[in-house]
């Protein structure tokens, strides 16, 4: 019905048959593909990375595929399905070269550009600062503010 039809999917596990039931989030992946034990600090106990890689990684990933398929339609025609998964973005994350010794800081970049800095409460937060640029779009994100500081109700 809609030949030209850009569409997204992102699973845990990927769509094959095996893993097609099954529910996951990054934390579940990063246990069962590995990563877990390759941060552990013991070798006991399971690690974490320090973010939510896996789900920032394939977010970003998705988009950027998202934005290729509308370009692509754009000159070739036709509906385009993008699909990642946070199996897939652990299996390449964990294909990446990786070292135990802490590699030097890149000193040459700053981020300042990049964050924004607010006082909630007489405590410093950072947070990142939108991630594009356009013209009548947002330059800065409102201040953030204190747990319970905010009505709950619908808007």
């Amino acid at each position: 019905r809609h030949p030209s039809l850009v569409a997204a999917r992102l699973t845990a596990w990927g769509a094959d048959d095996s893993a097609a039931d099954r529910r996951g989030f990054d934390s579940l992946v990063q246990a069962a593909s590995g990563i877990a034990w390759i941060e552990s600090d013991d070798g006991e106990s399971p690690g974490a990375l320090p973010v939510q890689a896996l789900d920032h990684s394939a977010g970003y990933l998705l988009a950027a595929g998202i934005l290729r398929a509308l370009a692509r339609r754009n000159v070739e025609g036709a509906g385009w399905i993008v699909e990642t998964s946070l199996r897939r973005i652990a299996a390449e994350l964990l294909g990446m070269p990786r070292t135990r010794d802490p590699q030097p800081a890149d000193r040459s970049f700053d981020p300042a550009r990049h964050v924004q800095e607010f006082d909630v409460g007489g405590l410093g937060v950072i947070t990142a600062a939108p991630a594009l640029a356009y013209d009548g779009g947002p330059t800065g994100f409102s201040p953030p503010r204190r747990w319970g500081r905010d009505a709950a109700e619908w808007r």
